[in-house]
């Protein structure tokens, strides 16, 4: 087995090595943080697109059986008028 040769390392580069390696780790922690923030930020944007379409969907269904409730109340106005003469 071969010897590695000893190399002397200043106690204060030691520090800043340490310090380069603990800030690239936290600046990889954030941009996956980051990057998963952003992704469940626009797919909760999307289901709430989604659940508004629905909403708008089921508001126009209403107006069309009140529409429809509307025309069959006159029309029952109207029958009535109608047989009252019988």
């Amino acid at each position: 087995m071969t010897e590695l040769p000893l190399v002397v390392v200043k106690p204060g580069k030691m520090i800043t090595s340490k310090l380069k390696v603990v800030a690239m780790v936290l600046m990889l922690l954030l941009y996956v943080y980051m990057v998963l923030f952003l992704k469940s930020f626009y797919l909760k944007s999307k289901r709430l697109d989604r659940i508004w379409e629905m909403i708008s969907e089921t508001e126009k269904k209403i107006i069309e059986v009140q529409n429809m409730d509307q025309n069959l109340a006159m029309q029952i106005a109207e029958l009535n008028k109608l047989y009252e003469d019988y």
